[in-house]
């Protein structure tokens, strides 16, 4: 159910790209053709302008998936979410250019292409931080989440409680931890959140509760055919992560704390 409402969310942040930026381009049409000063104003019947637009709709469309505008807002910051779109405008304009070079599409307004650039700059900036600020207040409020179950119990573990506490706009929850040692069942991790079963329960885990990634904050070496439950995870739809042996960056997983988002 969540990774079909994802999909949606998915589908429909696309749509509203597509419609501002083709906002846009018309805003730049009438602009450029009606509302400029007089020494700027007018535009030729030459090129036709709706084969320009389906052009814009069909790069941008590409550029944008290229450049990752519909990831996770989970783990982006609002300014690499405006940086990534800013990254794509820029490269879809040049491709336009080029393919009007090489089309032999002539005499297209460089000043329309222009204000186009930042009126669709503008636009999309607007609607992806209102969306951002939407979705992050909307996971505030206890919806969408991510419920993540964690392999380990000990500093590694406290480490990913504590890092998913400070950023609860991204929408994630720890619903407990597993260890390999069935004794410290019962035991409290850190913020409240207890040992709830042992490695070799994680299959009646993932199968009775709702669990919608895996990570594990211990090294693998250390978990008894852990090959094995990473497979049947993956094979349940969890997905599953690894916190690797040498290093804890725990922001490469939930992005920076939410004060050092803020532009």
């Amino acid at each position: 159910m969540l990774r079909e409402q994802s999909q949606l969310i998915v589908r429909l942040h696309k749509l509203l790209d597509m419609g501002l930026t083709a906002a846009a381009f018309v805003g730049a049409y009438f602009l450029k053709k009606d509302l400029l000063p007089l020494q700027w104003r007018g535009l030729t019947t030459d090129p036709n302008y709706y084969i320009v637009l389906l052009m814009v709709v069909i790069i941008w469309y590409m550029t944008f998936d290229a450049f990752n505008l519909y990831g996770s807002y989970r783990r982006q910051g609002l300014g690499t979410v405006l940086w990534n779109a800013l990254k794509a405008v820029s490269v879809g304009i040049l491709i336009l250019v080029l393919f009007l070079y090489l089309l032999k599409i002539e005499n297209v307004s460089r000043l329309m292409l222009g204000l186009f650039y930042l009126l669709n700059l503008s636009v999309l900036f607007a609607g992806k931080t209102i969306v951002y600020k939407a979705l992050a207040h909307y996971r505030r409020q206890g919806f969408n989440f991510r419920n993540v179950l964690i392999v380990g119990s000990r500093e590694r573990a406290k480490d990913v409680i504590r890092a998913i506490g400070d950023r609860i706009g991204a929408g994630f929850k720890v619903v407990g931890c597993v260890d390999v040692d069935r004794q410290a069942i019962g035991q409290g991790v850190a913020s409240g959140i207890k040992v709830m079963g042992a490695v070799e329960d994680l299959g009646h885990i993932l199968t009775t509760q709702t669990v919608d990634e895996l990570i594990f904050a211990m090294p693998l070496k250390k978990i008894p055919q852990a090959d094995l439950h990473i497979a049947m995870a993956e094979k349940l739809g969890v997905a599953v992560r690894i916190i690797p042996d040498w290093q804890r960056r725990w922001t490469q997983l939930f992005g920076q704390p939410e004060r050092a988002n803020k532009l």
